[in-house]
Order: C-alpha cells, then structure tokens, then sequence
C-alpha cells in the first residue's frame, strides 16, 4: 500500500486561476503529456471534457463544476483502448475512477500511461437543472457557488444517484486535489509519496492539511451510507415480483440511452440493436396471434434485464444512465439495488482496486453457497 503526502495550494486569484498553473505545471515539467480535464466552453454556458496538449489552451479549467454530461471513464477509455503514445494526466470525479478500474479489468482501458487525478465530489446536477441554473448565473458564477458548498461539505439538489454515493474522495488515484474541509484560500493535494518531489517542484507545493477534512469526509460517508441502505431496501421491498418490475418500466421508449450514456456498458455492438432482435413482420404476428397481443415495441423489459446481468456486477452506481433517461426512470436506485445483490454474492466492490479480480473471471467453490 502506498503512502500520501498532504500538500496545500494558496489560491491566487481563484481557484480556477491556482488550479490552472498547476495542470500548466504539470505539462510543462514533462510529468504528463497530454491532459484530460473539464472545462468551461467558449459560450459560458456549459463545461466538458477537453484533451489538452497545448498547455496554453488551458484557459478554463473547471472540475469541480456540478455537471456530468458524459463520464470521463468512456473518455478515458477511448483514449487509452490501444496505446496512446503520450502519457494522460485524467482529471475525474470518484465514480469515474471506479469505472476505469472496472474497464482496466475488462480490457477496455489501460492505466500504464495515465496519471490519475481525483478531485473531490460530492454530487452533480441534473443537466437539465444545471442548464436553468446556468442561464441565470453563468457556468463560472455556478461553480464558484458550489466551490463554497463543496468546502463545507454541504451541497443541495444532487442527482438521486449522488445522494447516496458515500465515495465523495477517491483513494485510488495518484493525485487527488481536495476542497472538503478546507479553507477559502485553500487547495489541498494529496499526493503518492513517488510523486511527492516531482511535483513540489513542478507545481510549488508546500507541506500542509486541512484540519476539518477528515471528519468532514466520514459525516458525509456516514450520512449517504444510511441513506443509501434505506432507499435501495425501500425499492427491494416494493419491487418483489416480476409484475410490479413490469410496471416500473411502462413508460420505456427503449430509445437505449442508458446502454450509451453508461461507462461500464462499453460493447461496441449491442445483442439488441443486431440481427438477432431485427425480426421480421410475421413473426410479431405469429407472437401475437399465439398471445392474442404483445406490446410494441418488444423486448422492453428484456432489454434491461439483461442490462442488469451484463453490467451488475461492475455497476459504480454513477447514475449515468438516469441523467440520460427521456422520461425519468428511477435506473439510479433500479440498477444498485439489483447491483449490490449481485456484489455481495461474491463479495465484490467494484472499483475498489486494481488487485480485486472480476467474479466472472474466477471461480470459488463455494461462491454461491447459501449465507
């Protein structure tokens, strides 16, 4: 296990200013060639991921903004699929991190040229909430807002997923810049030992903590854990058979949102949108005909079963797929409530480290023993 050295960062004009040095910091000294990280668009409206490699195109640079529109995971893995020639610094929220070692170990994504840096969350906004706020106040006004919450440890009108995700910080990446905790002219950086003179001299860090971080950080573990296991417990419960499962997804427009939007949903070709689900007219008929009706279009609920059984076990609980749901289906507390079940089985925890193996590639005797 490796060790942390804690260092802080005085803000010089904002944090948006500090945090800018120190990714141009990065780049310059050669400690990374290319950077990944979320920043305002030109418009003031929105922030995205960019891929820089000039370090003067560094101009905006936001990853604390709340707002996902896609997961840096996917990015990542598009980047990183086959060997990239240049070493990545990956700026990404917890659940991304999560998601990354999950498509490390299922070959979609390769960490061996990626600096990762955390930063810490503790929730994003709806985009659709985002976008009204954001017409209001502007994208740099939003942040500096949320920036304030995220110090207190206190934020309001989180996605549903990002109410009970207890993972606010990430343990598993090299770098992780930290706000919970700390004070307004504050950043703090908390960084790998073998990192540590690297970047000292690179970014000027300088030996420092935040006192209030760490019972900052395990009051709000503590808070979403529980509500976490009262939601997804409610669901389990009212969810008890198939009919009811059924209903829940009544309103489905299988437009297959989800499947895109979601970071450990990754084949390239889905079983639903190929040959095998493409059939023909008189088969809707035979299936009616022997029936009497079938619901159009098929396959609804088949599709997010099998969802559910292709994904389960590597669900991080992102909430991806809910953000990107049309007519709002609750998929953020459907897929970790199924998700965990299928965990516990096999006392799994995706995310959780490199070290973990998948259950799908191992097996144990006695994996599936009653308990």
């Amino acid at each position: 296990m490796y060790t942390i050295a804690s260092f802080l960062l005085r803000t010089q004009a904002n944090v948006r200013e500090t945090l800018k040095e120190f990714f141009r910091g990065l780049m310059e000294k050669n400690i990374v060639d290319l950077l990944l990280v979320p920043q305002e668009t030109s418009s003031g409206r929105s922030v995205v991921y960019t891929l820089v490699k000039d370090p003067n195109k560094l101009l905006s640079p936001d990853p604390v903004a709340p707002l996902l529109l896609v997961s840096g995971t996917t990015v990542l893995s598009n980047l990183t699929f086959r060997d990239p020639g240049a070493v990545i610094g990956a700026v990404l929220r917890p659940c991304e991190v999560r998601a990354a070692i999950e498509l490390v170990k299922l070959g979609q994504a390769n960490l061996s040229r990626v600096l990762l840096i955390g930063v810490d969350c503790l929730g994003t906004l709806d985009p659709r909430v985002y976008r009204e706020e954001v017409m209001q106040t502007g994208a740099r006004a939003l942040s500096e807002q949320w920036l304030t919450s995220l110090r207190s440890g206190l934020v309001k009108g989180v996605r549903s997923a990002c109410q009970i995700c207890s993972e606010v910080t990430s343990d598993a990446v090299s770098v992780n810049i930290g706000f919970i905790g700390t004070q307004p002219n504050q950043i703090l950086m908390e960084v790998k030992n073998s990192l540590a003179d690297q970047l000292r001299e690179a970014t000027g860090l300088v030996e420092g903590t935040a006192s209030e971080r760490s019972s900052l950080i395990s009051w709000q573990k503590e808070e979403r854990q529980k509500l976490r296991e009262q939601k997804l417990l409610a669901w389990q419960q009212s969810m008890d058979d198939l009919p009811r499962l059924i209903a829940e997804f009544a309103t489905c427009l299988k437009c297959g949102n989800c499947r895109k939007a979601c970071p450990i949903c990754y084949c390239k070709e889905c079983v639903f949108e190929g040959s095998i689900f493409d059939h023909q007219s008189s088969s809707y008929v035979n299936w009616a005909t022997r029936k009497g009706l079938i619901e159009m279009p098929a396959g609804t609920i088949l599709f997010h079963l099998t969802r559910l059984c292709h994904v389960g076990y590597s669900c991080v609980s992102c909430g991806m797929c809910e953000s990107a749901c049309p007519v709002g289906l609750p998929l953020a507390t459907l897929f970790p409530a199924v998700a965990e079940k299928i965990q516990a089985i096999f006392n799994y925890v995706p995310g959780r480290s490199l070290d973990d193996v998948l259950p799908l590639t191992t097996f144990k005797e006695e994996e599936l023993e009653p308990r």
